[in-house]
């Protein structure tokens, strides 16, 4: 058997580049961002809730309403159609690693109308053949294999995106709940006020008409009159507004999931605000799905650095054709025939001015911008959960003064009850102490509203709270990012 020189030096040239394939830098795994080894904060007392952290609020309504927007909520399904079409683009690069196969067939009836005399030299031609053909580029360099990898890195990232979507879909929920339930309680007790000061400033309108005090001060509760009236029409303008965009949130139309059921015996205890464990900085690095998809971002722009590199070698193609055809001449039969056909190819960059080295120089930065991307979402990651703690931290601090307080002047207008019922006490003495109570309520109401947003924002800078089922992945490889 004869060689050609060509097919020789071909073969020797294939088997030294395929020996140099096994150099290429393995740079698919980036090494995670420093972490502290705790927050500076100190952390909210309160155990590792094992579950999803809405429900540790106790309040049936609101995990409801959480569980529904999870679903149908806009944004979280339209994260859901970026994964389809993301792991539809894995499958198709995934494709690329294959043969593709393809049947083939023709018929051709080529009649001349000729004579019979001239159709030897020109004959009528029928012919029918069917046949596979097979299309394949070899990936010797693992040049397509790297891309492939890249998209299913890609994909792995939307869905950790979805999760994304989800735990910003609910924190939304949750606040807008709060701000809702509280603006609720807020125009309660503002028209109890607003009674208590019209019956105040219709004393005093008596006693002025009856001379016995100057105009001056019926005026002054004619004024607080009206500014409790101003602080009502926000407030109820606030329900309105949380409740529309809510419904927003929930993808609904229906209002109805928005209604409070004022006949439970029990209140929802929406002012029953858990302690949550933070846990440490690094395992921010598993539970938030922002750094997960970065990181798989990153791990995808690492591969397609490998793919960029890969371009320096050849490529090698593959094609067959077999099948069989018969083939009739002025209407004889000739016998039928197989047919094959096979072509083995490459190709190697030899100059390019450059161009591949540019883009491998431009992948590398791609994958240092995703890099820092990751790294910054980390630094950003532990500001909002320091943040998050101290706030919860101060917030807890105003409740405890608020409710204190209540408790006093509560215990100040019982006293007051049995001193008005007992002659010892004027009227205007007694709704004094009255509207104190109400505004210490209103302070309550206001301290409770923000201690909660402050737990739903830890909880969401913490990644959806602590999972005391969670399982930390094994680390990966350590490779230097830089390259």
């Amino acid at each position: 058997m004869k060689f050609s020189p060509l097919v020789f030096s071909t073969g020797i040239l294939f088997s030294v580049l395929l020996s140099a394939c096994s150099t290429s830098a393995d740079i698919g795994h980036p090494v995670k961002p420093d972490m502290p080894a705790a927050f500076r904060q100190t952390e909210a007392s309160g155990a590792a809730w094992d579950g999803p952290w809405w429900t540790s609020f106790g309040d049936p309504q609101l995990s409801a309403l959480v569980e529904h927007a999870i679903v149908s909520n806009h944004d979280v399904r339209l994260a859901l159609q970026r994964v389809k079409q993301a792991r539809a683009s894995e499958v198709r690069s995934d494709s690329t690693l294959w043969p593709t196969i393809s049947a083939n067939g023709n018929y051709i009836n080529n009649k001349t109308g000729l004579p019979d005399a001239v159709k030897q030299s020109v004959p009528d031609i029928q012919s029918e053949g069917v046949g596979l053909g097979l299309s394949w580029e070899v990936d010797v360099f693992g040049g397509n294999r790297a891309t492939a990898r890249a998209a299913g890195h890609d994909a792995t990232a939307t869905e950790y995106e979805v999760a994304g979507a989800q735990l910003l879909t609910a924190s939304e929920v949750a606040r807008y709940y709060f701000v809702w339930r509280a603006a609720q309680d807020k125009r309660a007790v503002l028209e109890q006020l607003l009674k208590v000061q019209q019956q105040t400033q219709k004393h005093h309108e008596h006693r002025r008409d009856e001379g016995l005090e100057a105009a001056l001060t019926s005026d002054n509760a004619q004024a607080e009159t009206a500014r409790i009236q101003a602080q009502l029409a926000p407030v109820r303008t606030l329900i309105v507004a949380s409740e529309q965009h809510l419904a927003t949130l929930l993808g609904t139309r229906d209002m109805s999931l928005l209604q409070v059921d004022t006949q439970a015996k029990q209140a929802p205890a929406w002012g029953n605000i858990p302690g949550i464990a933070a846990g440490q900085p690094s395992e921010l690095l598993w539970r938030r799905p922002d750094l997960l998809a970065a990181e798989s971002r990153l791990r995808a722009e690492g591969e397609r650095v490998e793919s960029a590199l890969a371009q320096r070698w050849p490529k090698f193609f593959l094609s067959a054709l077999i099948g069989s055809q018969n083939l009739s001449l002025n209407g004889v039969m000739n016998a039928p025939s197989r047919l094959s056909n096979i072509l083995a190819a490459f190709a190697m960059p030899i100059f390019d001015a450059g161009g591949i080295t540019a883009s491998i120089d431009q992948q590398k930065s791609v994958r240092e911008s995703a890099w820092l991307r990751y790294d910054q979402a980390a630094l950003r990651a532990l500001e909002e959960v320091e943040t998050s703690l101290a706030r919860l931290h101060n917030e807890q601090d105003d409740i405890d003064r608020a409710t204190q307080q209540l408790a006093i002047r509560e215990t100040n207008l019982r006293r007051a009850d049995t001193m008005l019922s007992e002659g010892e006490m004027s009227q205007f003495s007694w709704l004094d102490m009255q509207r104190a109570e109400l505004q210490s309520r209103l302070t309550v109401i206001d301290a409770r509203e923000m201690r909660a947003l402050a737990a739903v924002q830890l909880y969401q800078a913490l990644g959806g709270g602590w999972r005391a089922t969670g399982v930390a992945p094994a680390a990966s490889t350590q490779h230097t990012h830089q390259s």
